[in-house]
């Protein structure tokens, strides 16, 4: 049977009939994590785009207590610093995201035929 023309739930009947549960869990935990990558792959460029033109995200922005040159000089330091440990950390999360996603794609390129994984490289991508 070809698998070239599956969409995604069909795919996954596909999956669920012909091999075992720990293929399907694979599948969609792929899909799962390879959203989850797109979606830091888009915070980090974000991220550096705001560092690099020194601004500051509004979730990251911080209240100036004092309203003095000085506080203002300290804040945006310390707002300079989010922005930096914001980025540092999507970047060890993308990391961590990269390493599951690795590992488990591997797991289904050793149980599925080289039809079905590029199949479940096409879906993911």
């Amino acid at each position: 049977m070809t698998t070239s023309n599956f969409s995604p739930s069909s795919f996954k009947l596909f999956l669920s009939q012909h091999h075992e549960p720990s293929v399907l869990i694979s599948f969609k935990k792929s899909s799962k994590i390879a959203c989850k990558l797109a979606l830091a792959s888009c915070h980090i460029s974000f991220l550096k785009s705001c560092r690099d033109a020194s601004l500051t995200p509004k979730g990251l922005t911080l209240k100036d207590p004092v309203k003095s040159k000085r506080s203002r000089c300290i804040m945006a330091k310390a707002e300079s610093l989010l922005v930096t440990a914001q980025l540092n950390r999507q970047r060890r999360s993308f990391m961590q995201l990269s390493l599951d996603y690795q590992s488990n794609m591997k797991f289904l390129e050793a149980t599925v035929s080289s039809e079905i994984f590029q199949n479940i490289v096409h879906l993911n991508g």
